[in-house]
């Protein structure tokens, strides 16, 4: 919301653009994370925005499906099914708009196999965590090679028109996240002085998504504008720190008032829809 506040600002104010006309469709379509549905959608400012959709759109669907595989004890075939149901798709839209491949991007279908994947991931974490224990110190080097997949991935240049990218590339970049965390996991504190700066980075990581977009769109906007990477990175790194003190930090406390005052977590449900034994020691 606060940065929608402040996009209708900017709009409206300075418009950039020039789709004033825009705002109130660009704000609906925002709000009701239906950004990566191919019709007019508003303001290019806002484009980025299909991320979340294909997030919020998989939230909807997923529990219902998780609910079904648990209550018949089938969750590792729901995933499967679930995954093969995606890629189905997935390929299908390749073949109706070849050779414009590239048009699928933002559809909810294109991406949504990472999802499951993270899904799978919750449910075999016990199991990687015993994995990456039994490493000992090779752990470290397995995270770390975890590590530069995921940098050489996001250094690849942008291709959406190939197949590969839905196909191979993003499940793998979520392949390796999964594998990443019960090494992350481990740790209680940073461990080295020098990744400060990354941890930092982390905690406005979401604003600064958010953000980034449309202020490179804006800036981008007058050709003549002197050093607009720069700005970019000043600009969207104090907008997502204001967001990070005036409402993302505010909310994780509110947040955890009210867990403290929650029941006990559930118990964990393995991938065959089974609560675990309690260890009876």
């Amino acid at each position: 919301m606060f940065m929608l506040l402040g996009f209708v600002l900017v709009s409206l104010i300075w418009d950039p653009l020039g789709d004033r006309q825009q705002v109130l469709r660009s704000v609906i379509v925002a709000l009701t994370y239906t950004m990566n549905i191919p019709f007019n959608h508003g303001s290019e400012a806002l484009s980025h925005l299909w991320t979340l959709a294909t997030e919020e759109q998989f939230y909807l669907v997923w529990p219902i499906v998780l609910a079904l595989a648990i209550r018949f004890r089938k969750v590792a075939l729901g995933l499967i099914v679930s995954a093969a149901a995606i890629i189905v798709v997935l390929i299908a839209t390749m073949v109706i708009t070849e050779p414009t491949i590239w048009r699928i991007y933002p559809l909810p279908t294109s991406w949504c196999i990472a999802m499951v994947i993270g899904a799978a991931g919750y449910f075999v974490m016990p199991r990687l965590t015993e994995l990456s224990r039994s490493l000992g110190s090779v752990r470290h080097y397995f995270s770390g090679g975890l590590l530069l997949v995921l940098l050489c991935l996001s250094a690849l240049p942008e291709a959406k028109g190939s197949p590969l990218t839905y196909l191979l590339v993003g499940p793998i970049a979520a392949s390796a996240t999964v594998l990443l965390i019960p090494q992350l996991n481990e740790w209680q504190t940073v461990p080295t002085k020098w990744l400060a700066p990354l941890r930092a980075l982390g905690q406005i990581s979401y604003a600064a998504y958010l953000w980034n977009y449309p202020i490179h769109t804006w800036l981008n906007a007058d050709p003549e504008l002197p050093a607009r990477g720069i700005l970019t990175i000043i600009f969207t790194v104090t907008a997502a720190m204001a967001s990070w003190f005036l409402v993302e930090r505010p909310a994780a406390r509110l947040k955890a008032r009210w867990d403290s005052a929650a029941s006990p977590t559930h118990p964990r449900i393995d991938a065959t829809g089974s609560q675990p034994t309690p260890d009876p020691r």
